[in-house]
């Protein structure tokens, strides 16, 4: 008996040596005979071999030992002999390699058991139709709850009281539905007819093991007594609340799991039979599809709410639409075939008629015989696609019988379904009088080009000649510069090609459009659109053009207000408030952590915790400092920056969590300052590290140089910068690289290349806004699958970068009165504690109101004001003005969430004496007050 075989089995053939002492058997890997069968337990039975005597116990396997046949009791030893089979699971073993061929009688049943037992089944089957008819009406009943109510939740918690009723021997249940997306359960309704006084259920409420095979395999799971299972093959949760029965049944609708609904006894083995799953299946199956029904109802209603939202914000845009055209400088008609379907109040007015006169009018008879016949032929050839200008000049008769010229746009459009044109009508009389005073009189010509509201002037030469007042206006150079101007650097460098080629057919008197739009550089660097009319003339004996000039910024804006000014203005201003709010908050930290410091030694236990809340206030503080500088388009605290130190920072930052990326900086020496936010500068170069890294998913290499570069004109010009000293920072990776069609979208608001979800389309944006903002230029170069490089151009600076210096504490007695005016509570309370401790005497005022009361009450006493700038009841500006009317040798400090550029620029630009950005610590608040008062 030194060897053990399976003769029988999965594993048949396979054999064991069987030593003294005490062998394990059972279908994990960790016994001394593992036996790969699906009916062995994990830890099915142990051997004890003493000598020649083997002893087999059964360690309450599921399925049991049987020797000879016979099933051992589990737990106890049972001595089995040389020839004896042993059944476990679907295997048989021996101690000799062949089967022992020994067959095993069946039990006899006597006449008596025979009787007893059909006595039984007749007994069992009617109570099985009872049992059937009572789950039919269960499953009515709850039929009749789902159509009754779209209210799932509450739904289905009377379903698991109708289950609860209805099976004595359930004595917990559970719905939980299924969220695909993050494939995680939301238990719907919980409940359980069990003392739970400790909560021990709600910790552990089901059996994730039965559940989660429930929802894999979409199949109803039921263990009917747990308590004959062996305990290895349970899992926690079961054993942890001693579940003794288990009913699981998937939620199924169109072949897909939408939830399970679970049932369970504690205590109690051998609860559930067959019928109670068929019957737990029968109500799955009703509530999976009445959920179906009811999110297909939620989909439907979110459906026309949708529709009813889009149909307002229509009606909406259809209002402002029709605002825009009846206030618009221009007349507006819509001709559909032979009428005037539409007119605005301003082409009535320019052609003599009364409201609504137009209408239905045909519209051939304003038009002078001459025009009729071009007219036409545009417009039709509009319809038709044709490359026809679709501007063009008529003559137009007023209801008096009275001649104008006017210029003509014309687009196709449908109207009232129905094809037709939109035209637009403007009033060129003036124009087409100083084109003929030109010709007849240069002394006319003057005195009408002088007065007109357009830039007039001559080119040639590609030189400005002859200027009127309004182009030195328009272009912001003196007659004399523009002499020593050529035009074409005057304009955008992406128009000039389009310019350039009309001016040559002008001159050549080749038929051309009369008009055409482009932008112009003005002398501070704004860039704007102008449309521009030019008539072929012979000026001093050579060809030139008189050109007509008219900005055309206003039209411009209004096409593109409706797209991005309103959605960018309303962000800015919600991103922006949120910021001065979330600045006060700060404040009220900072102060009373400043205050607390004040008290305190660095001995103190709790002197390094505050000092590492100032330390997270004033990242806080940086992160609003970003927000406000992107949201609020401008720079937010501008100051002498070493760029080789705000690069190293963000870099090693940016390394500690990027391991697979190796680093390689190339600093200048000697690098030249440069004048920037250092907030935005870190939050654009981290964007840029973040882009660079999600070019190399599976790591890469990240090149960092600084550079001083002097750039001259020619460079600088199409970015619209002064040449001169320059500090270049390059950031070079290694990944995937772009084709020239994503390099020219990059830094385009909302693009990404990332899936849907993954990307916002701001990252690259908001970079760019900030190097445009500090007063530089960011460029791009890549090639696909050899990496990218963003270039930087800041401009370097005459100042010296201060370092950082901590100024030593002191708590001075002062004698000076300082007025504090905000109308935050919050920052009332802490400012008037942090300034007595500073040792001043304090006076409050809550409100722009009341601050000018105190004031006025107290003029004599007030050396200082400390003044909050947004205010509800009186802004900062006029509070300011009127506390300076009061008493104008009192000093002024402002204090605000927001940045110094706006409305705290404006009120230092008409003498206030300082001002301090919230949060703020008493430190820096000290030092502010002795600046001003110590001037």
């Amino acid at each position: 008996m030194n060897k053990l075989y399976i003769i029988d089995g999965p594993e048949k053939g396979k054999s064991f040596d069987l030593n003294d002492g005490i062998t394990s058997v059972g279908r994990s890997s960790d016994n001394d005979i593992c036996i790969s069968d699906i009916g062995v337990s994990r830890h099915h039975a142990r051997l004890v071999k003493r000598d020649d005597t083997v002893f087999i116990v059964d360690l309450h396997s599921f399925h049991g030992v049987f020797v000879d046949g016979e099933k051992i009791e589990p737990g106890l030893k049972f001595e089995i002999g040389k020839e004896s089979d042993l059944h476990i699971g679907n295997s048989v073993l021996s101690f000799q390699q062949e089967p022992s061929g020994k067959k095993l009688d069946q039990p006899s049943i006597t006449p008596e058991q025979k009787k007893a037992v059909d006595t039984s089944k007749w007994l069992l089957l009617k109570e099985s139709s009872r049992t059937y008819i009572r789950n039919l009406e269960l499953l009515l009943k709850v039929s009749s709850l789902f159509a009754q109510s779209l209210n799932i939740d509450e739904v289905l918690g009377q379903v698991v009281d109708q289950i609860l009723n209805h099976l004595e021997r359930v004595d917990r249940g559970a719905i939980l539905l299924l969220n695909r997306e993050r494939g995680t359960l939301r238990e719907v309704v919980s409940k359980t007819r069990l003392d739970d006084k400790e909560g021990f259920l709600s910790k552990i409420n089901y059996s994730r093991t039965i559940v989660n095979r429930t929802v894999r395999e979409g199949r109803p799971v039921m263990m009917s007594d747990t308590s004959r299972l062996d305990k290895s093959d349970l899992s926690r949760s079961i054993r942890q609340m001693n579940i003794m029965s288990i009913m699981c049944a998937p939620l199924k609708c169109k072949g897909k799991v939408q939830g399970i609904i679970y049932v369970d006894s504690v205590g109690k083995p051998g609860g559930f039979a067959k019928n109670d799953l068929r019957l737990l299946t029968g109500l799955s199956n009703a509530a999976a599809i009445a959920i179906e029904n009811a999110r297909l109802y939620e989909a439907i209603k979110e459906e026309l709410d949708g529709r009813q939202k889009a149909e307002k914000r229509l009606i909406q845009s259809e209002e402002r639409y029709r605002t825009l055209v009846e206030e618009s400088f221009d007349g507006i008609f819509i001709q559909t075939g032979a009428k005037i379907s539409f007119a605005n109040q301003r082409l009535h007015q320019m052609l003599g008629y009364g409201r609504d006169e137009l209408l239905n009018l045909d519209p051939w008879l304003i038009y002078h015989s001459d025009y009729q016949g071009p007219a036409r032929d545009r417009i039709n050839a509009g319809r038709l696609g044709g490359d026809l200008p679709s501007h063009y000049e008529v003559k137009l008769q007023r209801k008096d019988g009275s001649w104008f010229y006017g210029e003509i746009n014309a687009q196709p459009i449908r109207f009232q379904g129905e094809p037709g044109e939109q035209v637009w009508v403007r009033d060129i009389t003036e124009r087409k009088q100083a084109e003929a005073a030109l010709r007849e009189s240069e002394e006319k010509y003057r005195l009408l080009v002088e007065n007109a509201n357009d830039a007039i002037f001559i080119i040639q030469d590609e030189v400005i000649k002859f200027p009127n007042p309004k182009t030195a206006d328009l272009l912001g150079y003196s007659p004399d510069e523009l002499a020593r101007i050529s035009f074409v650097d005057l304009i955008h460098p992406e128009d000039k090609d389009m310019v350039l080629e009309k001016q040559i057919r002008t001159l050549k008197g080749e038929e051309s459009p009369s008009t055409c739009s482009f932008r112009i550089i003005y002398r501070a660097g704004e860039v704007f659109w102008v449309q521009i009319n030019a008539v072929p003339i012979t000026w001093e004996g050579r060809p030139a053009t008189l050109d007509f000039l008219r900005d055309i910024m206003a039209e411009k804006k209004m096409e593109a207000q409706f797209l991005q000014v309103q959605k960018m203005e309303a962000i800015g201003t919600l991103m922006g408030g949120t910021a001065h709010d979330f600045n006060n908050l700060l404040m009220c930290i900072q102060g009373n952590a400043s205050l607390m410091l004040s008290n305190i030694d660095s001995s103190h236990p709790y002197y390094k915790r505050l000092k590492s809340i100032e330390q997270s206030i004033q990242r806080g503080a940086e992160l609003t400092e970003e927000l406000l500088g992107f949201t609020m388009g401008g720079k937010y605290q501008v100051k002498p920056t070493n760029l080789n130190e705000i690069i190293q920072q963000t870099s090693n930052l940016f390394g500690r969590t990027h391991k697979n990326i190796k680093i390689y900086e190339e600093f200048q020496k000697g690098i030249w300052p440069v004048e920037v936010d250092q907030g935005q500068i870190k939050h654009a170069l981290l964007s840029l590290y973040v882009n660079a890294g999600q070019a190399m998913p599976g790591g890469g290499e990240l090149q960092l140089q600084t550079k001083n570069v002097t750039l001259d004109e020619s460079y600088v010009r199409p970015y619209q910068l002064k040449p001169g000293k320059y500090v270049r920072t390059s950031i070079t990776d290694s990944g995937v690289g772009m084709d020239e069609v994503t390099q020219k979208k990059i830094f385009d608001p909302f693009f990404t290349t990332k899936d849907m979800g993954r990307g916002t389309g701001l990252g690259l944006a908001s970079v760019y806004g900030i190097i445009k903002n500090n007063g530089g230029i960011i460029t791009v170069f890549s090639e696909k699958g050899g990496g990218t490089t963003f270039t930087i151009y800041l401009p370097a600076s005459e100042k010296e970068v201060l370092e950082e210096r901590q100024v030593p504490e002191e708590k001075p007695t002062r004698k000076e009165t300082v007025l504090l005016v905000d109308d935050e509570d919050m920052v009332i309370d802490i400012g008037k504690d942090m300034l007595k401790t500073l040792g001043y005497k304090v006076l409050l005022a809550r409100g722009g109101k009341e601050a000018i009361e105190v004031s006025r009450a107290r003029k004599d006493e007030i050396d200082l004001v400390i003044l909050g700038i947004t205010m509800a009841d009186m802004g900062g500006g006029e509070t300011y003005d009127r506390i300076k009317e009061i008493n104008p040798q009192v000093k002024v400090l402002l204090s605000s969430g927001y940045s110094i550029e706006g409305r705290a620029r404006e009120i230092l630009e008409r003498g206030c004496d300082g001002f301090i950005q919230k949060p703020f610590g008493m430190e820096e608040l000290s030092q502010k007050i002795r600046e001003i008062l110590d001037k």
